[in-house]
């Protein structure tokens, strides 16, 4: 799931909370029951709403809306099924959590999110402060005791930043011809610079781009994702000063090539900084947690009793 519905769902959750206690509520239907864990229709529905009220103020009218009100009616029940597991669990290991964490977490949100305290009954808070603190605490002995990163890893994630920051300066020799004839071409292309040939020299000869004649074929300085999918993907596999296979487009057939390349900004691996190896190593924990928590949720809800009465509408 992502973080970001995650801290929606958690707004939701708050402020569906707030809502409950501003009246009183009629008695209505289970909506959801997970093992020792319910949830009522008007809650679910609650959330669901809230969660919507969030995007739209949010998000302006349009096709991104729509699709983040979509993502909520497809994933809501999932979170919610997740939110109860985690509090399942915390019944089965017998998680409690004291007043004095409830009063500190209660002065952060006094400092923080004061107007959270004039719209929600205290009570009604604290039992949402509690939840989630039992939540966090199940993750934190459950999962997070059992994340390790070590130096490799470290070492790993450095590469493939840098090589998202990697600029090539690219040029190409466009055929727009057959692919049996744009094939043999190729090949004369290929023959010509293992001859030594500069491939600026072999563009002006043979190219079929108009331009080539002018600039030998450079098209200038990239970064990934800035150029065609089908050339993009060829050209950042590409070691520098090593023609490509052909690829086709829709302007025709094209032996892709890279004069240099550059790493602006991008930090040297060999020698990290204290600041920079945290950084990194926190980008590596923060990703393997989350795919930890997943699989958690996942072996939780594999042996879990789970009953879906009705879903919730808005």
């Amino acid at each position: 799931m992502p973080a970001r519905f995650w801290l929606l769902l958690l707004g939701a959750l708050l402020f569906s909370s707030a809502q409950s206690g501003a009246a009183p509520q009629v008695i209505d239907r289970i909506f959801l029951i997970v093992n020792s864990q319910m949830m009522t229709q008007s809650e679910a529905e609650d959330i669901v709403r809230s969660l919507k009220a969030q995007i739209q103020q949010a998000i302006p009218e349009g096709p991104e809306r729509d699709r983040q009100f979509a993502e909520v009616d497809r994933t809501t029940v999932d979170s919610l099924i997740q939110e109860l597991l985690l509090l399942d669990r915390a019944r089965v290991l017998k998680i409690e959590i004291s007043d004095k964490e409830v009063d500190a977490q209660l002065d952060r949100i006094s400092e923080s999110n004061p107007q959270l305290l004039t719209v929600m009954p205290e009570s009604e808070l604290q039992l949402r402060i509690v939840k989630d603190l039992k939540k966090q605490r199940v993750l934190s002995r459950e999962v997070d005791s059992k994340i390790r990163v070590d130096g490799t890893e470290i070492q790993s994630a450095c590469r493939t930043h840098r090589q998202s920051l990697r600029q090539i300066s690219l040029s190409q020799i466009l055929f727009r011809t057959s692919e049996v004839e744009a094939q043999n071409r190729a090949q004369e292309v290929r023959a010509a610079l293992t001859a030594g040939k500069e491939f600026s020299a072999i563009a002006r000869e043979v190219s079929d781009d108009p331009g080539a004649k002018k600039n030998g074929g450079a098209l200038g300085k990239f970064q990934q994702g800035q150029l065609l999918p089908a050339i993009d993907q060829a050209a950042f596999t590409l070691p520098v000063a090593h023609p490509s296979e052909l690829v086709q487009s829709q302007f025709g057939f094209h032996v892709l090539f890279i004069t240099r390349e550059a790493f602006p900004n991008a930090p040297d691996c060999a020698k990290l900084s204290a600041e920079q190896s945290d950084a990194l190593a926190n980008s590596v924990y923060q990703q393997k947690r989350n795919e930890a928590i997943q699989t958690y949720l996942n072996e939780l809800r594999q042996s879990a009793r789970i009953t879906v009465k009705e879903v919730p509408s808005e």
